[in-house]
Order: structure tokens, then sequence, then C-alpha cells
């Protein structure tokens, strides 16, 4: 399925009404772990996760009001194993590829899913999609199954849904790293934490939009 014909969908399908998906005013998302150790509200505090696949090339996050772009095996731009840098210069400015490629590619018209406002997601966004309670490891990425499932070889956005775990699963926030700004967050999915490295590094990123506003 083509970019045409992806956005042709989205219009078809509609999006939700801003009255039904957006985050919950003061409410953290559940961790995803249901074994509790004894402390108070390890399991149970927050509102339950709630994504929605359509099949048309992303995931829709009902509480946070995010859009996530999907990744796959067809080795094309949304490819799981795609890398790229933040910063191409020890400047730390945003000319990486993950903005110069990537971004570059996801929103020059008729941009991808019909929505050219892709970007790379913060350190917070990024972190809401890391399930706790999946034990992660080298083949297992800690996020929920509507980010990890059906990856087979060639599947297509449309078909599957990847996040990489086999090196470290780390993908990159648009974040800079308080102490040094030639670093940058990322988050590791294996382990589920966020960590700071060089920007001119090549690491995943998963594109983001907003699709309805969060409320302030």
């Amino acid at each position: 399925m083509d970019r045409r014909t992806i956005a042709l969908a989205v219009i078809l399908a509609g999006l939700p009404a801003a009255s039904t998906a957006h985050a919950a005013k003061g409410k953290p998302l559940e961790t995803g772990q249901d074994v509790s150790y004894g402390a108070t509200g390890d399991t149970t505090a927050g509102i339950h996760r709630s994504y929605v696949d359509n099949g048309l090339g992303f995931v829709k996050d009902q509480r946070t009001g995010l859009m996530w772009e999907k990744k796959d095996r067809s080795g094309g731009v949304h490819d799981v194993s795609n890398v790229y840098s933040w910063s191409d210069h020890q400047d730390g400015l945003a000319d990486g590829t993950a903005f110069t490629d990537l971004l570059v590619n996801l929103n020059s018209p008729p941009c991808f899913a019909g929505f050219c406002d892709w970007r790379v997601p913060t350190r917070l966004e990024l972190s809401t999609i890391v399930d706790l309670g999946v034990v992660g490891s080298e083949s297992v990425p800690m996020v929920d199954p509507a980010f990890q499932n059906g990856c087979v070889d060639t599947c297509t956005i449309t078909t599957c849904s990847c996040t990489d775990a086999s090196t470290g699963g780390s993908y990159w926030t648009s974040t800079t790293y308080a102490p040094s700004d030639t670093s940058a967050w990322m988050i590791i999915f294996t382990e589920g934490r966020p960590s700071a490295y060089s920007k001119t590094v090549s690491l995943h990123v998963r594109a983001v939009r907003n699709f309805v506003e969060p409320e302030p």
C-alpha cells in the first residue's frame, strides 16, 4: 500500500473525536506490571493503555493523543533496522539523518499517511510506550503488542508492527541532555529505561505526531 492509498484510507476512516481521545488530566499511564511486590499502587496505579491500529501504517494512542509511526521489515523508510544520527556535527544542532532523512521522507508531500507534521518524540512521549510488565531481552522489546506483532521478513507497516531489540533497542528522543548539549536522551527498549548518548551516534527513530491535543 503506497502513501497515496494510505492517505485516502485515513481520510475515509476518519479520526476519533477529541472528546474520546485525550490524556486523562492528572492521571499517569499504568506501568503494565500485574504482580505486586508490596509497594502501594505498584501494579494498578494509572489509566489503562488503549492503542488502535487500523492497518494504515500507524498506531493511535487513545490516552496520550499521539499517533506513532509503525516499523516493518520491508527494507524501505519504515524498516525497523534503519538507524539515524541526531546531529552530524559537534555543535549539537538537529542536522543529523533523523531530521534530514527520515523526517524529510515522512513530511514530503503527499506525506506519510497524509500528515506532514511527523517529528522525533520527546523523552517523556517515547517513555509512554514502554511496558514494564514485559521481560526485555535481545529478542523481546519492552513494548505493548501494538508495537511488536507479526514482525517477519518482508512484512509491511500495514501487516506488522516491529520494535528493534537485537541491537539493544535504543531509540532517539528529541530531548537534549542538559549537562551536555552534544548528547540527547534515548530509550533502551530491551531494558525499559532512558539513557543519554552522543548525538552523532546512529540509533533507531520512531516518528510521532499529535492527532489530538492532550488536555492541559
